[in-house]
């Protein structure tokens, strides 16, 4: 201990009464942070512990030349003098000491065998400690990033799932716009008096989304003194005219409206909204009881060919047997990075790869805009696609129909 303690004292303060005593400054840590500093811009891409280390290695000098050594060891001496700290010797003896303090920690001090020994050593464990751990580190890195990916979705879809709920309950609560009806309210019984002028606030909260700080506080009592006080403070909500009712919320997330639309933008908006309407009145008109009866198509059928007369059909595999998976071509893995426009919503190509449940080659694309208001980069919608899940915006098609888009795209 009385060595470390002696270690840790300002040797330039040791001549000095008053300073007898006095630790060291933090230089050494500050040079630490700029040895750190200086790793991560060099390795650019590297991992952090890769980083540490190469820093750490540098502090110590490990791997420098003697020449490397010397050289910096004499600029570090000089700029104490220009401080006006140093000894009384000459620099090349200041010098000497503080490069003989460097070659304690030097790979190149060690004995050949040693060093050998090390370098063995370090090939032998590369592949498990450096290749293989920072593949799994990797990995559950991405899973865990999936996983809250998947946390925020069903996050998301709850919330906009409990607004609808809240709309749909406090719908029913018949709206008080009157001082006369608020009066009344506000008769008989505590308790049911209370929550009657609590569901005002939530009918305008959840129904009419007046916000929070345009309301008076719900609290959670129910005596007279409560009654009073929330009589007295929806009187200025009372007397304030109610919006114009908003249609209810949908009960799952869809992509926001555009903050600028052009005129055509809102024409193509409501031809999609007309289509979707004769659309639903045409199902519900094949619907009974939730059955849907669909009518028998009026084509007559044709008959198979004799077998001498049909064409030579390719070899298929045995039945069960699933096809194997291939890769790719390079004119199909061109199109990562494509845009077209399909249904008037603008799409970009995220994946070309096998799928093993459609057993061939298709293109997952996705709604560029939905991602942007997500906040989804192609990276997260990357490693959700490989661990199986589909992101809203991301959608999956064969690659010839992809290929059709691309070109009518091209060609407009």
């Amino acid at each position: 201990m009385i060595a470390t303690h002696q270690r840790n004292l300002d040797k330039d303060c040791s001549e000095i009464s008053e300073l007898k005593y006095a630790p060291k400054t933090s230089d050494l840590v500050e040079s630490g942070f700029a040895h750190v500093d200086l790793a991560v811009n060099t390795l650019c891409g590297a991992g952090v512990e890769a980083c540490l280390g190469v820093a750490h290695a540098s502090m110590l000098k490990a791997f420098e030349t003697e020449g490397g050594k010397h050289a910096k060891a004499k600029v570090s001496v000089l700029k104490k003098r220009k401080r006006g700290v140093g000894g009384d010797g000459s620099v090349e003896k200041e010098v000497e000491e503080l490069v003989e303090q460097w070659d304690a920690t030097s790979f190149f001090k060690l004995d050949r065998e040693k060093r050998w020994a090390i370098i063995k050593d370090v090939r032998r464990q590369y592949e498990t400690l450096v290749v293989k751990g920072g593949q799994e580190r990797a990995e559950a890195h991405g899973a865990a990033r999936v996983e809250r990916l998947k946390a925020k979705s069903e996050d998301h879809v709850a919330k906009v799932q409990g607004r609808c709920l809240k709309y749909a309950e406090f719908d029913r609560v018949a709206p008080c716009t009157t001082l006369d009806a608020l009066a009344i309210l506000a008769t008989g019984d505590a308790k049911k008096c209370a929550e009657a002028l609590r569901d005002q606030i939530r009918l305008r909260l959840h129904v009419y989304f007046v916000p929070k700080s345009e309301l008076p506080l719900i609290g959670d009592g129910d005596g007279a003194g409560e009654v009073e006080r929330l009589a007295s403070s929806l009187q200025a909500v009372v007397a304030t005219p109610l919006r114009k009712k908003p249609p209810p919320p949908i009960p799952y997330p869809v992509r926001p409206a555009h903050p600028a639309p052009t005129s055509g933008a809102v024409a193509l908006d409501i031809e999609h909204v007309h289509k979707i309407s004769a659309a639903i009145t045409e199902l519900m008109s094949m619907t009974a009881g939730g059955v849907i009866k669909a009518t028998r198509s009026s084509a007559p059928r044709r008959r198979a060919a004799p077998a001498a007369a049909r064409p030579p059909s390719r070899k298929r595999s045995a039945p069960g047997a699933s096809l194997a998976p291939r890769a790719p071509t390079p004119a199909q893995a061109s199109l990562v990075g494509e845009g077209f426009v399909e249904d008037h919503v603008e799409w970009k190509v995220l994946m070309v790869g096998w799928c093993c449940v459609l057993e061939e080659i298709v293109v997952w694309y996705y709604d560029v805009e939905m991602a942007i208001g997500a906040e989804l980069s192609e990276e997260e919608m990357e490693e959700a696609r490989k661990a199986g899940e589909l992101l809203a915006p991301v959608e999956v098609s064969g690659i010839n129909e992809v290929k059709k888009w691309i070109r009518e795209h091209n060609r407009g």
